[in-house]
């Protein structure tokens, strides 16, 4: 398979223009512009927040054991490396923008879950519930949309502020995506069949 120029052309203005544009600036936000380099931090998000501790670690360097045993005889030393394991916090921050996303829709089926008249199963951003109890919680998932649209500023400011996100690079990155993304107007009504 052979690519066109004119395929290369509509590739390259995606990259640099469209959505994987875009998705570059958010990385630019979360991840260039991360600094939070501690083991432990409180992360928020909308309604709720949470501790989260880095969980990757990289060799560093390696301490030498010196195991000795006897073998009835004499003294045997064994020399082994132990390596020296550091926090990888360039592997943790790709982390953050999945965080975001799945924090706001396990919040959204948490509250869904409990307005629900009956039985109900949320899967992510998604459920499966008695078909007389659909129609009610299409209509909370667009309320849920509505609520996080509106308090969308407070909740990106809160987020990048757990994380670190918050010197002068990362301001100017968030601008600059800000600004990139099509604005949804205030008054704009989420429909309830956006709920699968």
């Amino acid at each position: 398979m052979t690519t066109t120029k004119e395929e290369l052309k509509a590739i390259r203005k995606e990259a640099v223009a469209g959505d994987f544009a875009l998705l570059k600036m958010f990385r630019d936000c979360t991840i260039k512009n991360y600094n939070n380099h501690v083991p432990v931090m409180d992360i928020k998000i909308w309604n709720d927040t949470f501790t989260l501790e880095v969980n990757k670690f990289k060799p560093a360097g390696a301490s030498i054991v010196v195991t000795e045993a006897w073998n009835g005889k004499e003294y045997k030393m064994a020399f082994t490396h132990q390596p020296v394991l550091v926090p990888d916090y360039d592997r943790m921050k790709t982390f953050f923008q999945t965080l975001l996303f799945h924090n706001l829709d396990s919040q959204i089926m948490d509250n869904l879950t409990a307005k629900a008249d009956g039985f109900v199963i949320s899967i992510h951003d998604a459920f499966l519930c008695a078909p007389g109890n659909a129609g009610k919680l299409r209509k909370e998932y667009a309320v849920q949309l509505k609520e996080i649209h509106t308090n969308r500023h407070k909740i990106l400011s809160d987020f990048r502020t757990s994380i670190g996100a918050t010197d002068i690079k990362a301001d100017i990155a968030f601008m600059n995506l800000y600004n990139a993304v099509e604005q949804v107007p205030e008054d704009t009504v989420f429909n309830a069949t956006a709920m699968k």
